[in-house]
């Protein structure tokens, strides 16, 4: 927006008189990133960056979660600009959310971080060629606890990768293996359970025609009764 003010932006050289423009690039992005979360509420709105009703509805956030490197960064800039709105009164409260929580870093094997100049960068899109996304996720969910920095390990990407192949074999197996469990339910159902609804029926019909012509016969009393009787016989 600051580029746009082309009545601002053009100016005389202070030195030389000649015509000159301002620096515009004068903020990092993290300036952006500390108050787009109230901009996506209201993102159509063209007379304000957000309408109060919108801040009133989802502000304060309830949960955010990042990395650590943003405990320093987006969420020490986006409490500050949130602040310094809140003294305006251009939103409610005073804090922009309800929950803070980091999460932890994948380190490299040797317990450093990750960086090109050590070379001990892993990067995710090899992982998930040489071992497939299903091993890739897994790994990172086995190295520890999800708030605590952990050391890459291509030990446990290979455990995880036989753990996914008993899994497919264990699978494969039960497709296999389908055919003969539909077979012995089917079996259950015409040779044990349908005889035995069969005889519960004709018991309960046989009480019915005996009950016929009588007044206390309803239909609650019968079933009530041939029950009774049938579970004597049994």
């Amino acid at each position: 927006p600051l580029a746009r003010a082309t009545d601002w932006v053009k100016t005389t050289c202070p030195k030389c008189g000649g015509h000159a423009k301002r620096e515009t690039d004068t903020m990092p992005q993290w300036a952006g990133s500390s108050w787009y979360f109230m901009r996506y509420l209201d993102s159509k709105n063209d007379k304000e960056f957000c309408s109060r009703e919108q801040l009133d509805k989802w502000m304060p956030v309830d949960h955010y979660n990042g990395g650590m490197e943003h405990t320093t960064r987006h969420l020490l800039y986006s409490r500050f600009w949130y602040k310094a709105l809140s003294d305006f009164g251009f939103v409610p409260g005073v804090e922009p959310y309800k929950k803070r929580t980091s999460n932890g870093l994948i380190m490299g094997s040797d317990g450093q971080k990750m960086s090109k100049s050590r070379g001990n960068v892993v990067p995710s899109s090899d992982v998930v060629n040489r071992a497939g996304a299903d091993a890739c996720r897994l790994t990172v969910l086995y190295l520890g606890p999800w708030d605590l920095n952990a050391n890459w390990s291509e030990d446990t990407l290979r455990g995880v990768q036989r753990f996914l192949s008993r899994i497919a074999n264990v699978r494969t197996f039960m497709i296999c293996l389908f055919p003969y469990i539909f077979r012995v339910f089917f079996y259950f159902f015409r040779v044990i359970y349908a005889p035995y609804q069969m005889q519960k029926t004709y018991v309960f019909e046989r009480f019915r025609k005996e009950y016929k012509n009588e007044n206390v016969f309803n239909r609650n009393f019968s079933v009530s009764h041939a029950q009774h009787t049938y579970n004597a016989q049994r």
